[in-house]
């Protein structure tokens, strides 16, 4: 399990505002980054955050995923990302490490650029700072993963 991780400096560290998926107008979203909550049914857990950078106009997207998936949901042995952490820090945290603002970065980066830093985060642990979960003095890190597509 995957429990005894916490943001250390060799970790990536990626910042962003994030607008809420709509599933009333799913293509509202077209640049940026938005933020997909999947809850389990019955108990109303979080099983999976999804954060998807993307960009229609020059066709790329990049997934952040958080998962918190239970034992007994599985019908496999558990992996060490199937249980990821949630981590609240002090703000003063920001000003020890170097995120990638995808606000900044982002609108000017071309499809090239993305989809090398994709593959550049594949296998990393990545720390998710959505700007909508800073309160006062504190951040909530968010420890996500990223993929390659597999395509068929």
């Amino acid at each position: 399990m995957n429990t005894k991780i916490k943001p250390q400096p060799e970790h990536v560290y990626v910042i962003f505002s994030s607008k809420e998926y709509n599933p009333k107008n799913e293509h509202e979203i077209t640049e940026g980054v938005m933020r997909i909550v999947t809850c389990y049914p019955c108990t109303n857990d979080t099983a999976l955050i999804s954060y998807t950078f993307l960009s229609r106009s020059k066709n790329f997207d990049i997934d952040f995923l958080h998962w918190n998936l239970k034992r007994e949901e599985l019908k496999r042995p558990m992996k060490p990302t199937d249980k990821m952490n949630v981590v609240m820090v002090s703000k003063d945290f920001l000003l020890t490490i170097s995120p990638i603002d995808l606000d900044k970065k982002g609108p000017s980066m071309t499809r090239e650029e993305a989809l090398e830093l994709r593959e550049r985060l594949v296998g990393k642990i990545i720390w998710v700072i959505d700007r909508r979960d800073i309160v006062r003095d504190s951040v909530k890190l968010i420890q996500t993963e990223t993929r390659v597509p597999v395509c068929f």
